[in-house]
């Protein structure tokens, strides 16, 4: 019974700690049935887009060096469908450096929080929704 619960919350965590992370900042449709995925060049150069169009929101994917950039990309896109976008552009930031917070115990009076810089992979969407 030991193992299997630990083999069981090994295989979580791989599973977890192996996931893209995904931030979303705007506007939401419903689900769209298919998506057009460009690169971020097409958006502001060159378009190839003859509709007209609004951007209704940005997705960030965030990934550790476990994560592929295949399955960041496919996430992003995924989300992006959700949220009503018609068209993605997508762009790769290559690899970024955040801060996040670290929190020492609470209850004891010598606790303390610290910063630390995690460096991540990162890729950014910007979504779409053509104008009817």
């Amino acid at each position: 019974m030991y193992k299997r619960f630990t083999l069981t919350l090994v295989i979580s965590i791989i599973i977890v700690s192996c996931s893209p992370k995904i931030e979303f900042h705007g506007e939401e449709y419903p689900p769209t049935d298919s998506i057009i995925v460009l690169s971020e060049a097409y958006l502001y150069g060159d378009s190839i887009i003859e509709k007209d169009f609004d951007i209704i929101g940005y997705i960030d994917a965030f990934g550790s060096w476990k994560v592929s950039r295949a399955k960041m990309r496919s996430k992003l896109i995924e989300e992006a469908q959700k949220r009503g976008a018609d068209a993605v552009a997508i762009e790769d930031l290559g690899s970024v450096t955040t801060t996040k917070m670290i929190n020492r115990n609470y209850n004891h009076p010598n606790s303390y929080n610290r910063e630390r810089s995690v460096n991540e992979k990162k890729i950014t969407g910007t979504l779409i929704r053509f104008k009817k």
